[in-house]
């Protein structure tokens, strides 16, 4: 009897589950600066050995990358920041980047950001964008201390994520059940990352920035989590999409100055 080819290409929860938790690497690589104006060195953590690099005097501002990303993708904030009279804390999450690791959940990068947090700081202020921005939201909900965050292109829940993975690959609503489950036995947190939840019980202040024409994650997201963050300030900017919103030198001012209190 012939295969159908229909079967063939039918989706395996399983292996949806396990790419869901697995990025694939940047290819930028190495270190983004002249050694001798910063410092690299590696934090020891639970999940594996994480690669960090700091700059500068002052109060400290961590910067957090996005899904897929590495610590490069942050570096636009770097200058001013210094300038400001930061100094600037950067990372590459586990699986990202030259740190350790194949797989990556949100509950796991959050405990990491709060293990580099812990050997870093005191930190007065965190800049996050997307994926990172829910890995930032969790950490702090978990006991990270800091005193203003700026969430760029920020998602607001995990599971969304997931089921919009799940949906792309045509899973049924069965297969995506068992999906589900596999995720939750991987320690994915899907139901415990919920933004906009978790934020209506942070005191820190906070600003959102989110580009209107943004195709990965929608604006809506970070009008919900404003909304249920008090007193959040929340700036929509257009046409700068999902990741060039990180190198427009207005939202850069934006989010250093915030950080720095001028706002």
């Amino acid at each position: 009897m012939a295969l159908n080819p229909e079967h063939l290409r039918r989706p395996d929860p399983v292996t949806l589950a396990h790419a869901f938790i697995t990025p694939q690497r940047s290819k930028r690589r190495g270190t983004p600066r002249d050694p001798d104006d910063g410092t690299q060195f590696v934090v020891d953590t639970d999940d594996g050995k994480v690669v960090v690099w700091r700059w500068g005097q002052g109060p400290a501002v961590l910067l957090i990358h996005g899904w897929q990303a590495d610590h490069s993708d942050m570096l636009g904030f770097l200058a001013p920041l210094l300038a400001a009279g930061m100094s600037v804390i950067t990372l590459d999450l586990p699986a990202h980047g030259l740190s350790s690791g194949e797989t990556a959940t949100i509950p796991q990068l959050a405990k990491v950001v709060r293990s580099v947090a812990n050997v870093c700081g005191p930190i007065r202020g965190l800049i996050a964008h997307s994926m990172g921005a829910a890995v930032s939201i969790l950490a702090l909900s978990h006991g990270l201390e800091l005193e203003r965050v700026v969430l760029i292109s920020a998602p607001a829940r995990y599971r969304d994520q997931a089921r919009t993975m799940a949906a792309r690959a045509g899973l049924d609503e069965q297969d995506w059940a068992a999906m589900e489950q596999v995720l939750a036995d991987l320690g994915a947190g899907l139901q415990e990352v919920d933004v906009p939840a978790l934020v209506a019980r942070l005191p820190q202040k906070a600003m959102l920035v989110h580009s209107g024409d943004d195709r990965i994650v929608s604006i809506a997201d970070s009008r919900e989590t404003a909304s249920r963050w008090p007193d959040a300030i929340f700036k929509q900017v257009d046409g700068l999409g999902h990741g060039r919103i990180l190198h427009d030198p207005n939202v850069i001012a934006l989010a250093v100055g915030f950080i720095a209190g001028e706002n």
